[in-house]
């Protein structure tokens, strides 16, 4: 471990693991005329008066909670996480180099970090032990050209936007400033409903197409073992839970070469192991599957007309002012159903279909079923009913 690393241990103890929120005036100060600006109109100067944060030009009013500065469109519904929460720790080696500029550095999604790097800003979308603000990547509270360094691990394949979000990063940091970004590409569903990406080395340099990219590479931690090592972990569990232990047990003594077939001979994609794939529910096979299949249709236009106007009903009176039975008859008083809303209901219909017949293929691959198919087909041969 590096000096650096050490040396943010002892201090740490010391202090009894201080956070931002217990450090001095000063440094809040100095974030607040240093780097923050308005995130609506740009604006360089925010006040603070009455525990928020005051634009000068629009007016807007960013809350301050917990002493954590919070610019969300939502702000009264920001988590508030607790402290005994520890995230995923930082590199050390990233954690040296941050802790060895000279000037302010950029930790987007930093959670809560074991070691709290004074000059670096510390951006979440809840409020963590150590975070220094909240706000949306995708529109970042801070002045042009403010960071030295920008780092966001595991952090893309969870913004609505990355491309955006890249050119808020560009935004934001210093010429010649150095970017670090670690975001996953074969990995099982998590966090969701906010997991929306899992990009190639190809789409990664895509998102950050105007920056001047020194290299794309695979980090010691998205080694392919991790690949393996965490899909077969999922699957193990949805066998588990969609079967019971003892079939987990089965499909865990089953070899690579077994499932290598299952992609490699497509003669043999068929027996137990296929059945037993393609009878988890629709929700376990989410998290793992190979690609999605997407139906829609374009929403009618809300003043079209019929093509022949021929075909259009004459207009009664009641159509115009309709007495309260009619009212009552066309279920005027019920709120109108939104496009959303008849669409969530279809995709949910369509869920429990699929769920119907996921169960259908776990019943046909238990043993039970294939005795009694074995035993009609006996019967058949034999003529009895």
């Amino acid at each position: 471990m590096s000096q650096f690393i050490l040396d943010k241990e002892l201090t740490d103890k010391a202090s009894n693991t201080m956070t931002v929120h217990q450090s001095s005036t000063t440094r809040y100060n100095s974030l607040i005329n240093e780097l923050l600006h308005c995130p609506e109109c740009s604006h360089p100067t925010l006040r603070t008066i009455d525990r928020a944060l005051n634009c000068e030009q629009c007016g807007a009013v960013y809350p301050i909670i917990n002493h954590v500065p919070v610019f969300i469109a939502d702000p009264g519904n920001v988590a508030i996480i607790s402290n005994t929460h520890i995230s995923n720790p930082v590199p050390d080696e990233m954690l040296d180099w941050l802790g060895k500029i000279d000037g302010y550095s950029l930790n987007i999604g930093a959670g809560a970090t074991q070691f709290k790097i004074p000059t670096c800003i510390e951006l979440e979308y809840a409020i963590f032990k150590t975070t220094d603000v909240v706000a949306d990547s995708h529109h970042l509270p801070f002045k042009d050209n403010s960071f030295e360094a920008v780092v966001a691990l595991n952090v893309f394949e969870h913004l609505s936007d990355p491309v955006q979000a890249s050119r808020e990063i560009f935004r934001v940091l210093k010429p010649g400033g150095r970017l670090i970004i670690r975001t996953a590409f074969l990995q099982p569903l998590h966090e969701a409903p906010y997991h929306y990406y899992n990009a190639t080395k190809y789409g990664v340099i895509q998102w950050f197409s105007n920056f001047q990219i020194t290299s794309c590479h695979v980090s010691d931690n998205f080694n392919p073992v991790y690949t393996i090592a965490w899909s077969s972990c999922e699957v193990l569990n949805m066998i588990e839970q969609t079967y019971g232990a003892k079939v987990r047990e089965k499909v865990a003594k089953t070899t690579l070469k077994e499932w290598s077939i299952l992609w490699s001979n497509p003669n043999q994609r068929k027996g137990w192991l296929w059945d037993l794939m393609h009878g988890l529910p629709r929700e376990l096979q989410e998290r793992l599957a190979a690609g999605f299949e997407l139906e829609a249709t374009k929403p009618a236009a809300k003043n079209a007309l019929p093509s022949s106007t021929a075909q259009l009903p004459s207009v009664t009176f009641d159509m115009i002012c309709p007495s309260p039975e009619t009212h009552e008859l066309l279920n005027l008083n019920e709120p109108e159903v939104t496009q959303s809303e008849i669409t969530h209901s279809n995709v949910e219909l369509q869920g429990k279909i699929y769920n119907l017949e996921a169960q259908i293929r776990s019943m046909r691959a238990t043993k039970f079923w294939k005795l009694r198919e074995r035993w009609v087909k006996i019967k058949a041969t034999i003529g009895l009913r």
